[in-house]
């Protein structure tokens, strides 16, 4: 007799993502992998996860039609069901004070609510090592939230 293990169900496979840390640090096990240089969407249904999508960033030089790329990632509602979604950007980049990707973001959010998806959040991720120190330190800043562009470290 053969056990599927994917179709068991135990107290140790309860995920709770109930702030943007538990989502943040959860990345990395939904992907098998720390994202970098990525827009990650975690589509949501019945507050359960249904998948963990990455892609990479478009570039900076424009060349990439925003829109044209929301929509190719949306295309994922056809095939997931999900009524909400987490967008999380991994990058390193360098900022001045306003949020990048932001065009981005607002593109994202337009597009999802066409394809009636929520936003549940939408989080900038900067990593970086300290210098000659092993830990790695992660910031976050919320671009639903206007209120305060601190870093938060998580």
């Amino acid at each position: 007799m053969t056990i599927n293990s994917l179709n068991r169900t135990t107290q140790d496979s309860i995920l709770s993502l109930r702030s943007p840390d538990a989502v943040i640090s959860a990345v990395p096990y939904l992907l098998g992998f720390i994202p970098s240089e990525s827009l990650v969407i975690i589509w949501l249904s019945a507050d359960q996860v249904r998948l963990t999508q990455r892609v990479d960033l478009p570039s900076d030089d424009l060349s990439v039609n925003l829109k044209d790329y929301s929509e190719a990632v949306a295309l994922t509602a056809q095939n997931v069901i999900a009524d909400e979604v987490i967008i999380c950007v991994f990058s390193d980049e360098f900022w001045d004070g306003s949020l990048p990707f932001a065009p981005l973001i607002t593109t994202l959010m337009v597009v999802m609510h066409g394809v009636h998806i929520g936003v549940v959040d939408a989080l900038l991720i900067s990593s970086s090592a300290e210098s000659g120190k092993t830990e790695w330190t992660q910031r976050w800043w919320s671009y639903l939230s206007t209120d305060d562009l601190e870093s938060r470290a998580g």
